[in-house]
């Protein structure tokens, strides 16, 4: 009973101890900032380099998977189900995706082009994910500077594959020295939060909704 009883009362400090300050979440909203920022710079140049004859279609990593996402928020603007327009074979509407039908709509009523409701996703899924993501460190985290590494060591920690192209182009060889550390979304945030904004806003839904809810139940368990 004694030692059930200082097991509880040593975890309380860790829990207080993660309780988050207004400076915190100011640094936390600078850096997030910085970091859209920078993610936003190959759109920007996409936009101020392409000729007047030519129109940027706020598109620069994944052609084909990125057409098919505005092609779903172009679709779902008109009709709630909607068909496969990245074929030429006819076909009967039978698709819905919750992400893309909301963002069409709003994209329809604000009059918002398909370009800039891309990147309202990828300003909000980046900040939501951010800040979940130092949420959830706050809970497993022995300190405040264990915190602030872990939560920045994800965020760019995993974006750093651009190192092997310019390796690439240093040693001049034909392809990258590890391409999965490039071309795989997923585990990467930095290149998420350049092109893939849905993979940061799935994954701050799960660590919201699922995972923080999970760790502080079990935290406060008697």
């Amino acid at each position: 009973m004694l030692q059930s009883s200082t097991s509880q009362i040593s975890a309380l400090p860790r829990i207080a101890a993660r309780s988050t300050n207004r400076r915190d979440h100011a640094a936390l909203a600078l850096g997030i900032g910085a970091l859209l920022l920078l993610t936003s710079l190959p759109y920007l140049y996409g936009s101020l380099s392409s000729p007047t004859e030519r129109h940027f279609m706020g598109i620069v990593l994944d052609v084909p998977d990125t057409a098919q996402y505005l092609a779903w928020l172009r679709a779902h603007q008109q009709a709630l189900l909607v068909s496969n327009w990245m074929t030429p074979e006819p076909n009967q509407p039978a698709f819905f995706n919750l992400l893309w039908f909301c963002l069409g709509r709003l994209a329809l009523w604000t009059g918002m082009g398909l370009a800039e409701s891309f990147q309202l996703l990828r300003i909000g899924a980046g900040a939501g994910f951010g800040f979940a993501l130092f949420w959830l460190y706050g809970l497993l985290a022995e300190d405040r500077l264990e915190r602030w590494l872990a939560t920045v060591l994800v965020l760019v920690g995993g974006g750093i594959g651009w190192i092997w192209v310019i390796e690439k182009y240093a040693a001049q060889r034909s392809d990258l020295l590890f391409p999965l550390d490039v071309q795989v979304a997923e585990p990467n945030a930095l290149l998420s939060m350049i092109g893939y904004p849905h993979f940061l806003l799935a994954a701050a839904f799960v660590l919201s909704l699922t995972l923080i809810p999970a760790i502080r139940a079990i935290q406060l368990a008697p």
